[in-house]
């Protein structure tokens, strides 16, 4: 960036500076005879700043596109050994079924032992609860319409020994797989 002498400008800069206090920091302004220094000053810790509205804006959440299928993770918590994610997914096509019986799609973690585990569910405790469970699979498997979406909480019972852990995609019985998302490790 080039600015005339006598004029203004602006410059934004980006820079992780771990263990630095930045009050005890300083910038230095190269072209100067001495150089000028600047102080910096502590503040919110924000992902992206807007200037212009000067205002923080949200963090972008971690999407994938696999095929007409968009994963959008809104969040993810680690409880132990337990993950809970908060996940979007809209159908970015024409209507079609996620899930049983067209395409078997599915969603699971997978560890670092390559151990696949499904979402949990409570267990059924009566015959009706058994056969819903059975014949309805998962809340996200049904019929999507064009730019239909369905937001809803998973959980996933991992071992506390299973290191890093991200979320899966699978299709027509695991023959088809798209890694989804990191999730990190068990607490």
């Amino acid at each position: 960036m080039n600015i005339d002498k006598g004029q203004t400008g602006t410059t934004v800069f980006l820079f992780e500076a771990p263990n630095i206090e930045p009050g005890k920091a300083q910038i230095t302004y190269r072209g100067q005879e001495p150089y000028s220094y600047g102080k910096l000053t502590g503040g919110d810790v924000v992902a992206l700043y807007d200037w212009d509205s000067k205002k923080a804006l949200p963090k972008p959440k971690p999407t994938t596109v696999v095929g007409i299928w968009k994963f959008q993770l809104n969040e993810s918590k680690w409880d132990g050994s337990t993950v809970t994610l908060n996940l979007t997914i809209t159908n970015l096509g024409e209507r079609q079924t996620f899930g049983y019986p067209s395409d078997t799609a599915e969603l699971t973690a997978i560890d670092s032992t390559d151990k696949m585990i499904k979402a949990w569910r409570p267990e059924p405790t009566s015959k009706e609860e058994f056969l819903n469970q059975v014949f309805s699979g998962y809340p996200y498997q049904k019929e999507y319409y064009p730019n239909e979406s369905w937001t809803g909480d998973l959980k996933f019972i991992m071992s506390p020994y299973s290191g890093e852990t991200s979320l899966y995609y699978g299709q027509y019985y695991w023959t088809k797989t798209y890694k989804l998302f990191d999730l990190g490790s068990p607490q």
